[in-house]
């Protein structure tokens, strides 16, 4: 799940590299909701039999769930990252008329790669040598995630395909800008029309796929960058929206809120309701409905983020600030782990107490983890970019107060 999760900090003061970043604590709300969705989508649920007790029913029925609908917390970082990232973009063409590409991408770089580098090579390393003869991935496969094509051919670790989709999508979002500034065609009729070309090839080709392979296949079904690209425009479209009249943006939520709260939960709930393994309506039309429905939200979550304590509470949004190298790392932890409790001769998780064992220690090591690799390589890289690299519109965003984002 850039993702998911590869998002920006643009709002900087006159202080120390290290500290210089001002984050939007509603943004990393959002940020922390949709990596806690995935964790959790990948918790193994508790196993559970008729004869059991109605507690542990309802729980295991209760994870069972959320094992079956929380990986849209993918397609909420698709939108957020859409949103995020071609609002720095916009920002540097509304304060130069121009955008200064290599500049753009070598900062995103800054911000995924280093992290990334380091989890493949340390797990790598790992499988390698003290887990050889429990895990035999080919050399090639960590290879294919580090090249951003695991989505298209497969790869070691199944959830960097979100990274490849968000990957590729910079260098397209970057051309975007380019031809559109050029040809003076960067406006909301571009904007539209590119959306609903994204949307509806988006729905053909996952169409065909699923034509051609009825059977599951995430690979071939959800992941591939064209596939998913309709979702991050969206976040391109409400950027664009909300950047240019806030104000006006704001009173179109504040109208119309009453019915995009419930036509947004009741659509999103149908990915908790409805297997996706199992039907293929979720790839085919809910991977577009999903985006719809956390731009909405999105909308509303801005608009009233002073109005909502909870969009501002620091501890959740604490987690959204350490998203990315805890959705880097969650799988692993989760993996390693499910082998520890099998040398142990548990394969199933039928004992409430084994499994809560194993629920607490995937979920607080995964954040442990994430935060750990944050300290240690995220934010070093970062503060290495605003010395080499600097945001050349950051003291204006600052100075002007023009952007949300951070």
């Amino acid at each position: 799940m850039e993702a998911l999760h590869s998002l920006e900090r643009n709002h900087f003061t006159e202080k120390t590299p290290a500290d210089r970043f001002v984050r939007n604590n509603t943004l990393d709300f959002i940020r922390a909701c949709a990596v806690l969705l995935v964790i959790l989508n990948h918790l193994h649920p508790l196993a559970w039999a008729k004869s059991d007790p109605i507690m542990k029913k309802l729980v295991g029925y209760f994870f069972y769930v959320i094992n079956t609908g929380g990986w849209i917390g993918v397609d909420l970082f698709f939108v957020l990252s859409g949103f995020l990232v071609s609002g720095l973009l916009f920002k540097e063409y509304k304060m130069s008329s121009r955008i200064d590409a290599g500049r753009f991408l070598i900062r995103r770089g800054f911000k995924i790669y280093p992290s990334f580098i380091v989890m493949l090579a340390l797990t790598l390393v790992l499988e390698k040598t003290l887990l050889k003869n429990e895990i035999t991935f080919p050399t090639l496969a960590y290879l294919t995630d580090l090249l951003f094509v695991h989505n298209y051919v497969g790869g070691r670790w199944a959830h960097t395909w979100s990274l490849d989709v968000e990957e590729g999508f910079y260098f397209l979002l970057t051309a975007f800008f380019l031809i559109g500034i050029k040809l003076k065609k960067l406006n909301m009729n571009t904007l539209l029309i590119t959306y609903l070309i994204l949307l509806i090839s988006g729905i053909a080709f996952r169409f065909v796929a699923n034509i051609q392979h009825p059977e599951y296949d995430f690979l071939k079904h959800f992941s591939k960058t064209h596939f998913r690209l309709d979702s991050l425009f969206l976040g391109v479209i409400l950027s664009y929206v909300f950047n240019k009249n806030k104000v006006e943006t704001t009173n179109f939520v504040s109208r119309n809120q009453k019915w995009m709260i419930p036509v947004a939960a009741s659509l999103l709930s149908l990915n908790f309701l409805l297997p996706y393994w199992e039907y293929n309506i979720v790839s085919i039309m809910l991977l577009s409905t999903n985006a719809l429905c956390f731009g909405m939200l999105l909308m509303i979550a801005l608009c009233y983020k002073s109005n909502v304590a909870l969009l501002n509470n620091q501890l959740i949004a604490y987690i959204g600030k350490n998203s990315y190298c805890i959705y880097l790392w969650h799988v692993p932890v989760n993996v390693y782990l499910l082998m520890g409790f099998k040398s142990l001769g548990i394969t199933t998780f039928s004992n409430s107490f084994h499994w809560v064992i194993y629920a607490v220690s995937y979920v607080s090591l995964s954040l442990i983890t994430g935060i750990f690799f944050t300290e240690i390589i995220e934010k070093p890289f970062l503060n290495l970019r605003e010395k080499l690299f600097p945001s050349k519109s950051a003291a204006k965003v600052v100075k002007h107060e023009l952007a949300v984002v951070s």
